[in-house]
């Protein structure tokens, strides 16, 4: 018979071993999601129409438990009156009938409205925005443009100004909605840069032209002042600096006037790929983990401002991809690192690509109990779609989040369906029992120049990237199971922060 004093002892210990339980022994981990993409994109012209209340009502008569809801900061700051009504009616119907609420803090801008002022360097983006905080970078030609994408921009991630926007913005929609941990409701809160919706570099433009161009950011001159601080804390002297750096600064008399590696112009018929600036000795390696950390560091604010309002409000790093040729240009190859001190990650896989590898990958490196997400964009390939469906799940995901849904068409209908039969209300997902495992490194990544892995076309694997291939061969070899892949990024240069630049000129009259 226990005496009292095991008896304490026993239920301390058994108390402490509660508290310290992963994240997904809690209930809600147990539970898969299927959430309703609401992006809520005036310039798209996409999820404006009358709320989209009756979307919410019968995406949960399908088995939808979830809804994520992009919140604009467009709208809050510039849209008018009822700025928020949009919003709280989406929230509170997905509330009301009792499904969870993930949401995306939108942090572009669609504002200029001067005349000319989408092709004129000089003009601000907004109003009270400093042109040279505007983002800007060089073309696949060389070309220098300004950043512009369906009229949407955002400011430097080095900008003061940029930090400040995001906590105001962040603390204002954290503040609103936190009421839904109340009830269990709120899954998430996430931080999206780009016109896609996404957290990365934007990686592409259409300033100057008729069609959309691929660039590499940020070459403003808010960046500039700060990569050049950051390469000082670094190197402490120029000719440190020369001597790593080699004919990348073989003009350079101080850290004034030391210029990242850009785009050059093409000569004859030969054009560099992106991915050579990244390669391009020191400099490209210090220019890489530069933009690499100006992200990590705003990403870092904004989880601070998440949490600051309610430590329990879990924090996602909402990606496009960490693995594909665009990811390169969004600087989201060393994703780990990025993710670090937040709750998971959610990836958008195109319906071609191969869900198993990049699921494999996202899982692979998280930690145990943290988030593991995907989203879907539904196309006219619905089969492919279905395949894609059931590979999220299998290998890994907690959680989907679906996008162009078209709720009239049968046979979407009948997917998802199928899908919530399967995993969401009774999850028959087998336990997850990865055999076999390997590790790449970012530098391999960079060198591919990133992956296509096409899931439906195997035969032109051989084609494809080092780290894709090495996967198929063991994923094929391993009666066609989970493979756990690692991510070695020692190739970024350094862990230093980047310090934001507050521009005189750019200060508020």
């Amino acid at each position: 018979m226990l005496n009292l004093r095991n008896f304490i002892l026993i239920k301390s210990l058994f108390l402490l071993m509660t508290i310290c339980l992963p994240k997904q022994t809690n209930a809600q981990r147990q539970q898969k999601y299927l959430s309703l993409l609401l992006v809520n994109d005036n310039g798209y012209n996409i999820d404006i129409e009358e709320e989209n209340l009756a979307e919410i009502e019968d995406a949960k008569s399908l088995g939808y438990n979830s809804v994520s809801v992009a919140i604009r900061w467009e709208d809050i700051y510039r849209g008018g009156t009822n700025v928020w009504e949009r919003y709280d009616k989406q929230i509170n119907k997905a509330a009301s009938l009792g499904m969870k609420v993930a949401i995306r803090i939108w942090t572009t801008a669609n504002c200029n409205g001067k005349e000319g002022g989408g092709l004129n360097m000089n003009v601000p983006t907004c109003d009270g925005w400093c042109a040279a905080e505007r983002m800007s970078g060089y073309d696949s030609e060389g070309n220098y443009r300004l950043l512009w994408i369906a009229g949407k921009t955002i400011s430097s991630f080095a900008a003061q100004s940029t930090l400040e926007r995001m906590q105001k913005f962040t603390l204002q929609v954290a503040n609103r909605y936190k009421y839904l941990l109340n009830t269990d409701q709120l899954l998430y809160m996430s931080l999206a840069t780009t016109a896609e919706q996404e957290l990365g570099y934007p990686y592409n433009t259409s300033m100057g032209s008729d069609d959309m161009l691929e660039f590499i950011t940020d070459y403003s001159e808010t960046s500039l002042i700060s990569f050049r601080k950051w390469l000082k804390e670094k190197y402490k002297t120029i000719d440190v600096l020369k001597s790593q750096w080699g004919e990348n600064a073989k003009f350079c008399t101080s850290f004034d006037n030391v210029y990242p590696p850009k785009q050059n112009k093409r000569t004859g018929v030969f054009q560099p790929s992106f991915n050579s600036i990244m390669l391009n000795g020191a400099a490209g390696q210090d220019w890489y983990t530069f933009r690499h950390m100006s992200l990590k560091f705003l990403n870092n604010e904004f989880t601070k401002s998440v949490k600051s309002v309610d430590k329990r409000i879990d924090v996602i790093c909402d990606y496009g991809s960490t693995y594909d040729v665009l990811s390169l240009k969004r600087n989201t190859y060393a994703f780990k690192d990025l993710s670090e001190g937040t709750d998971g990650i959610k990836i958008n896989t195109g319906v071609e690509q191969d869900s198993r590898f990049s699921m494999d990958l996202a899982r692979s490196n998280v930690e145990p109990g943290k988030w593991v997400m995907n989203e879907i964009a539904i196309d006219n390939n619905l089969d492919y779609i279905r395949t894609q469906f059931f590979d999220v799940f299998l290998h890994g995901a907690d959680f989907i989040a679906t996008f162009k849904l078209n709720l009239k068409n049968p046979r979407q209908r009948e997917i998802i369906k199928e899908v919530v039969a399967n995993f969401i209300t009774e999850n028959k997902t087998p336990a997850l029992q990865p055999v076999g495992s390997m590790t790449y490194s970012l530098y391999d990544m960079l060198q591919s120049n990133g992956c296509y892995a096409d899931r439906f076309k195997p035969a032109y694997a051989i084609y494809d990237c080092k780290v894709y291939k090495e996967w198929l061969n063991i994923y094929n070899n391993s009666g066609q199971k989970p493979v756990n892949i690692k991510i070695d990024e020692t190739y970024l240069s350094s862990q230093n922060l980047i310090t934001p630049t507050p521009l005189e000129a750019c200060k508020k009259k």
